[in-house]
């Protein structure tokens, strides 16, 4: 299988973050994320946050739609 570079494991953590289904699994998520972004450039940490974002909002969007 393909490993995951330390950016990529980054926008999943944020992603989790985002879209966990309860307070304490986001807080372990975030904590998961800092601890990635500390081996990251910030300009990396920067566009991850960004690319995540626009990716959760398509995804709201989405669902919001079908409603």
């Amino acid at each position: 299988g393909v490993l995951m570079t330390d950016y990529d494991a980054l926008k999943l953590a944020l992603r989790l973050a985002v879209t966990a289904p309860t307070e304490a699994t986001s807080q372990s998520c975030v904590a998961l994320a800092e601890s990635i972004a500390t081996e990251l450039e910030p300009e990396e940490v920067e566009r991850a946050k960004v690319e995540v974002e626009a990716e959760v909002d398509s995804l709201l969007g989405v669902i919001d739609d079908g409603s």
